[in-house]
């Protein structure tokens, strides 16, 4: 029997569900390492006798240490991505940082000595525990999905059958039910051995719409390198209707993913129906940790805020900071964005004159070795000092330590998008500008205007408290060896 509409909360909440689940079953195989290797050790004869809080203490910091650290790798994230088909790599490498490391920590603060052969029994334990216990969760996960619950109801959409037909494998493995495929060039689809055949739907907008009622489709893929607004505009504007999420799952998405450390199988979502009560309880945590957050960061940064202020005011004439009003689309939301000024005063006035010799694309303007910058400014912009003012933003509520990168009203304008390709993202506009952001630690500057909106797309439909704590810790890295900075 199905069970997806007699449980449509667990439907609805699967992966957070999941990610919870998975979170408790690792805490506690950690826990029982402790204690197994407790009663091993208590087999043998002739060792001396510690107290039992210190072998609680182990426990705790072990386990504290794993989670900690699986959060910031993003080993607990709830979208549906690589690491359920195979997460042993990142578990490993979560035990390596996590356990071991948190261990050695406890042997240098530690009053007395621990005792050596309890702790390498519990290392061991942990590693064959924490395997069996993943083990059981990925089958209880399995059991529970033959059964419908966190499967959803898939069409995929696309140009060419063989693109799609290489998706669906993949797709399925990841709780997908894939109902229909809707290709220009397409014949009979056969989805495999003991499974119903995929109908094929016709590649218009009337038919799409027709299966999507009729099927009772949730989700759709588009497994093209093309974006939306090149062809797909009917598709996402169905999805509007009908509160169908639409995601991209193709090469391109999969290359930039894992170019941003994401091993997301599931794609880049461009749309997602919203769930207003629980979005608005994301907006107000999300908030909060920004006030507490910079105001931390406003604080712990004052020496280099006060340097950086004092070093500008010595080598030019000029503000000190400089203002310009941003926002996150064409015809977005508008603000006063700060930043410390690292160019010589009135460079607005020369940006049309450089501007045949743009090195970005879109709605970005960059320029690696950029006549305008001063001396200070270029190592102000290396290091990223420059953006700390936005720290203020984030207080004020204009921004947020993590999001989408707002652009200048000029550059938004002077993109040569259609008015399809701007509806097409103004998801991008769900959340708050950020100071840092997926796009920062994935290259920068490196990267282009198309990759930067998928990116910003990704981030908006996966952000959570977790995920900004992770790309804050990747941004120190960047922020310090100026990866992508100029």
């Amino acid at each position: 029997m199905n069970l997806k509409g007699r449980h449509s909360f667990l439907h609805r909440n699967w992966p957070t569900i999941q990610s919870a689940v998975t979170c408790l079953s690792d805490m506690t195989a950690i826990t029982a390492s402790a204690f197994a290797a407790f009663y091993i050790r208590q087999l043998i004869p002739g060792l001396p006798q510690f107290p039992d809080e210190v072998y609680e203490r182990v426990a705790f910091y072990a386990a504290t240490g794993f989670l900690a650290f699986g959060a910031l790798l993003g080993l607990y994230r709830g979208q549906k991505s690589a690491s359920d088909i195979n997460p042993y790599p990142l578990v490993l490498r979560v035990y390596l940082f996590g356990v071991v490391g948190i261990l050695l920590l406890v042997y240098i603060l530690s009053d007395s000595d621990l005792p050596w052969r309890f702790m390498l029994m519990f290392v061991a334990n942990v590693l064959i525990i924490l395997y069996l216990f993943r083990l059981g969760i990925k089958k209880v996960f399995g059991i529970l999905r033959a059964r419908g619950i966190g499967i959803s109801n898939t069409l995929v959409v696309g140009y060419d059958q063989q693109e799609i037909s290489a998706k669906i494998p993949l797709l399925t493995n990841v709780g997908h039910d894939v109902r229909g495929i809707a290709a220009k060039n397409g014949t009979k689809q056969d989805s495999g051995e003991g499974r119903p055949k995929i109908s094929l739907v016709p590649y218009s907008r009337e038919s799409v719409l027709h299966f999507v009622r009729t099927q009772g489709i949730e989700k759709i893929f588009i497994p093209s390198a093309s974006f939306v607004a090149d062809g797909y505009y009917d598709i996402l504007s169905i999805c509007r209707e009908n509160r169908v999420k639409l995601k991209i799952v193709s090469p391109e998405s999969d290359s930039l993913l894992r170019n941003s450390r994401i091993n997301d199988v599931a794609g880049v979502t461009l749309y997602s129906p919203p769930r207003s009560r629980f979005d608005r309880a994301r907006e107000y945590v999300k908030r909060f940790t920004d006030i507490v957050g910079s105001t931390i960061f406003i604080v712990f940064f004052s020496p280099i805020l006060i340097g950086a202020a004092v070093a500008i005011f010595l080598e030019s004439r000029g503000p000190i900071l400089f203002r310009q009003k941003r926002a996150a689309i064409k015809g977005g939301k508008e603000f006063e964005f700060l930043k410390f000024r690292s160019m010589l005063k009135n460079a607005d006035e020369s940006k049309d004159v450089l501007r045949s010799s743009n090195e970005s694309d879109g709605a970005l303007f960059k320029l690696k070795d950029d006549p305008r910058l001063t001396k200070v400014g270029r190592f102000l912009r290396k290091h990223s000092i420059d953006e700390l003012p936005q720290l203020f933003n984030v207080l004020l509520g204009d921004m947020s330590l993590v999001g989408p990168r707002p652009l200048p009203l000029e550059d938004l304008v002077r993109h040569e998008g259609s008015e399809k390709f701007w509806d097409a993202i103004k998801d991008r506009e769900k959340v708050k500008p950020g100071m840092t952001g997926l796009w920062q630690i994935s290259g920068r500057s490196n990267l282009g205007f198309r990759e930067m909106v998928l990116l910003d797309l990704y981030y908006v439909e996966n952000h959570s408290i977790l995920f900004d704590l992770e790309i804050l810790t990747e941004t120190i890295p960047v922020v310090l060896f100026g990866r992508g900075a100029y």
